[in-house]
């Protein structure tokens, strides 16, 4: 009888391992990947409210900096009128009225910063502790000083950079984030002539990574960033060129052709994309390239003009084209057929900043003055 006993044990107990076995197994094969932007099968765009819960003047205007997964930075603005003292035809004609932390998932103003300059902040980043904003401010005809100040949620202000430019977008610095809460900017001095990119963060300090002084290579201030490294176009020994780097050094140099006339350029975390012109030829041809870091070449093909290129965190990039149709966009590079393949956005066809979250979501400013916040998401809410 005890024998029996025995035996009726281990076979129920072999029994009960089968089951868990099989369980666990269909349990794990049913858990799949989160779905991004690079997998989605359709992306939603719902709005968020914004504009309306800012308590805004009839003359007032918004400009969005930066975003994260709860936050967005932006300025509220005013326009210099004719007769003004410091009213521009060209360049930078507004003054900001206000710097705010908008919480987008609570709907409500989180932290201001009221300013009383005659200074228009022209970028700006999110940080742990506040912020870091670009001011650009009037001096003489030709000058103004830009700055870079970090303010803290308890309304500290430090200039952490300044330099002498001129009121043209392409001169005015461009601040992009890193990991681990470095950063990057570029800037153009013109009372050094000098221009460049400084990296670091506010626990370490900032440094140079990439100084010139010969003006014929500047082309402008525009600068990329994939989280990690920036991306930077600048003429290098005569040539139109691509720097990759990050927040201590050049990694590498991107040639391009003398030929080739640049529209938009991105970084991502496995490419360098340009959508450019090739004037090599009597018709001109647009189109897109893809590099590797090293600037191996991995896809070069006719494509439409593209604009505003950001990375979105998953695997390919937004961006829009000369109608202000605003796309998500992908790279297969060895395929043929469809080594470029697109969707296009459910969205206004107008003026579109994108601002990545994540690889699920991505915010988009649309419009101008007192734009409207929409949210792209890969997942349906």
């Amino acid at each position: 009888m005890s024998g029996f006993m025995r035996h009726d044990r281990r076979a129920r107990f072999l029994l009960l391992a089968v089951y868990l076995l099989v369980h666990v197994t269909a349990c794990v094969s049913t858990i799949q990947d989160p779905v991004t932007f690079s997998t989605a099968a359709d992306l939603a765009v719902n709005e968020v409210p914004l504009c309306g819960n800012l308590g805004l003047a009839n003359d007032e205007k918004v400009y969005i900096l930066d975003a994260d997964e709860n936050q967005v930075l932006l300025t509220v603005y005013s326009d210099y009128l004719p007769g003004d003292a410091y009213y521009r035809s060209e360049g930078y004609s507004s003054y900001s009225k206000k710097i705010i932390v908008y919480n987008w998932t609570a709907g409500e103003i989180a932290a201001e910063y009221e300013l009383r300059t005659d200074a228009f902040c022209t970028d700006g980043i999110l940080a742990d502790d506040g912020f870091l904003c670009v001011f650009l401010e009037p001096g003489g005809e030709d000058l103004y000083s830009a700055k870079i100040v970090h303010i803290t949620f308890d309304l500290q202000a430090e200039t952490i950079f300044a330099c002498q430019t001129y009121n043209i977008a392409y001169h005015v610095p461009e601040i992009i984030s890193l990991k681990d809460g470095a950063f990057a900017f570029t800037y153009y001095h013109a009372g050094e002539n000098t221009f460049g990119i400084q990296a670091g963060s506010l626990a370490g300090g900032i440094a140079p990574v990439y100084t010139a002084s010969d003006a014929d290579e500047f082309i402008g201030t525009e600068l990329s960033g994939n989280g990690a490294q920036f991306l930077y176009y600048v003429y290098r020994n005569g040539k139109p060129s691509l720097l990759v780097g990050d927040q201590s050094s050049v990694l590498s140099t991107l040639t391009l052709e003398d030929s080739q006339s640049m529209h938009s350029f991105c970084l991502t975390g496995e490419y360098v994309v340009a959508a450019l012109q090739d004037q090599s030829k009597a018709a001109l041809k647009d189109e897109v390239c893809l590099f590797d870091f090293s600037g191996e070449l991995l896809l070069r093909q006719p494509y439409d003009v593209l604009f505003r290129m950001k990375f979105d965190k998953s695997g390919g990039i937004f961006a829009i084209d000369m109608k202000y149709n605003a796309y998500s966009i992908l790279f297969q590079p060895g395929t043929d057929d469809a080594a470029i393949s697109r969707r296009k956005l459910d969205v206004p066809n107008e003026s579109a900043i994108f601002y990545p979250i994540n690889r699920q979501s991505c915010l988009i400013s649309s419009g101008s003055s007192q734009p409207r916040l929409l949210e792209v998401s890969a997942q349906n809410r």
